[in-house]
Parts: structure tokens; C-alpha cells; sequence
């Protein structure tokens, strides 16, 4: 029984390869419209939970239409930064349709990487884009930063409240956890409002946009956790401490690779 169950596994994880695959190509090679075709399809089928993931392929699906804008400029500096984004949309969008389609045994750390990933991409596009400081383009970043950090928080939340992180589902502790977060979906809007301000805050480092990004994904992720460890009933004064070190350490190091440009 359990080879059978590893066979099926193995064949699951092959399917997963070829529609990353067929992601990562796809964005490389199709026009946008078609791409985008491409991408519903590979997503929906086979139709199963199709709104367990959504907002996070909505906002890959977004990534993936910023990259191929800011490719053209990358050029210059990087010739195969265009095959380079193919990987890490292929690798997003591996990792989304396999938790989604349950094809992981172990998902939560599957599903923090991808958390992660798309957040990475969120910031990159962010900081590129607001460098030039014309009121109509700062607008429409800022727009669009919002509604991707909500997606975002909202899914993060979901799964915590899923039970993929706390723990059995129906449990007393899981239920009472569910309604505890049921009286605060306030919480999406402050935790997407306080990455906003923390957005305008690294945007004035002159350390450029990739190390921005760096840094506030930093900020986001040690956040996120600790808000996870929070409700889990570990957010003890060692968790603190290691965290506070973490962030201390990682910032200057993120500041020592930083070329400024004063």
C-alpha cells in the first residue's frame, strides 16, 4: 500500500514538473492574451478546489504580466533575465497547483515558500516601478501593492484558519481559533495597510530596488510568523529574542551588500 501510495505521489509530482513547465515556457514564449488562456487552464484542471489557491494565482498571474514589462528594461544589465523569471514563475506556480491539488504530503512549509515567493515578486515590481516619482505612476503602485498584500494576507489567514498550521481540523482548539478569527478580518486591511507604510518607508533607502524588496520581504516574513506563533500560543520571550536577532543580523547584512546610491 505504501509504495502504491509513493507511485502515485511520484506520478503526481511529474504532472506538477510539466505544467510548471509549461508556465515558465508559456510566459517566455506566448503573447500575454495567450499566456494568460494558458495559465486558467492549467490551473482549473483538474477542478478540484479551484478557490483554496486563487488569490495566490491571481496575484502570480499579475507577477507574471509585470515581469514581462520590466524584462525589456533588465536587458542592458542581465541578458537572461527573461529565462531567469520563467524559472521563478514556473517554480511559484509548481508549488501553487501541487498544495492545491494535494499533491504534497508535508504543505505548510511548501505553502510558506510560495507565501514568500509571490511577496518577493510583489516587492520587486513595487520598487521598480515607484523609482520614477510621477504622481500618476505612484498611484497605481500603490493601488496595486494593496490589492496584492490583501490577496495575500487574506489567503495566509485562510490557511491558518484551515488548520494547515494549527494543528487537527475539528478540534475544540481549532474551532475556537476559527471563530476568534472570524471577529477579525480587520486584521487583512491593518497587516496590508502597515506593509503599505512600510513600503513608503524602504522606498526612501537608496539602496536599490532589489534590496528594498529584500529587506521589506524581511519585515513581512518575520511579521507573519510571529503571527502564527501568536495564535499557536508560542510567541514565548526566546521566540522574541531569536527573531529581534534574525532581524538585526539579516538587516545589516542586506545594508553591507547594498550599493547606495547617495
Amino acid at each position: 500500500m505504501g509504495e502504491k501510495l509513493r507511485l502515485i505521489l511520484r506520478k503526481a509530482h511529474w504532472s506538477l514538473a510539466l505544467k510548471g513547465f509549461a508556465f515558465g515556457a508559456g510566459w517566455l514564449w506566448l503573447p500575454g492574451w495567450l499566456f494568460a488562456l494558458l495559465a486558467l487552464f492549467l490551473y482549473f484542471k483538474p477542478f478540484f478546489q479551484p478557490g483554496k489557491l486563487l488569490r495566490s494565482f491571481l496575484v502570480l498571474l499579475g507577477l507574471s504580466l509585470g515581469f514581462s514589462a520590466l524584462t525589456p528594461a533588465l536587458l542592458p544589465f542581465f541578458s537572461g533575465i527573461g529565462e531567469l523569471f520563467a524559472v521563478l514563475l514556473a517554480g511559484l506556480f509548481f508549488l501553487l497547483v501541487g498544495i492545491k491539488d494535494l499533491a504534497f504530503v508535508h504543505r505548510a512549509g511548501r505553502y510558506l515558500l510560495l507565501y514568500t515567493g509571490l511577496f518577493l515578486g510583489v516587492f520587486m515590481l513595487s520598487f521598480w516601478y515607484a523609482a520614477p516619482r510621477d504622481l500618476p505612476r505612484l498611484f497605481l503602485v500603490a493601488t496595486l501593492f494593496l490589492t496584492a498584500s490583501t490577496l495575500l494576507f487574506r489567503e495566509f489567514l485562510g490557511v491558518m484558519r484551515d488548520n494547515l498550521f494549527l494543528g487537527s481540523p475539528g478540534t475544540e482548539e481549532a474551532a475556537s481559533v476559527w471563530d476568534e478569527w472570524k471577529l477579525r478580518r480587520v486584521l487583512v486591511w491593518a497587516l496590508a495597510f502597515l506593509a503599505f507604510q512600510l513600503f513608503w518607508v524602504v522606498n526612501l533607502l537608496p539602496i536599490g530596488f532589489l534590496m528594498q524588496a529584500s529587506l521589506l520581504l524581511l519585515f513581512v516574513v518575520l511579521g507573519s510568523d510571529a503571527l502564527r506563533a501568536h495564535v499557536k500560543g508560542a510567541l514565548t520571550p526566546f521566540y522574541v529574542l531569536r527573531m529581534a536577532t534574525v532581524l538585526i543580523f539579516v538587516t545589516l547584512g542586506i545594508f553591507a551588500a547594498s550599493s547606495w546610491e547617495l
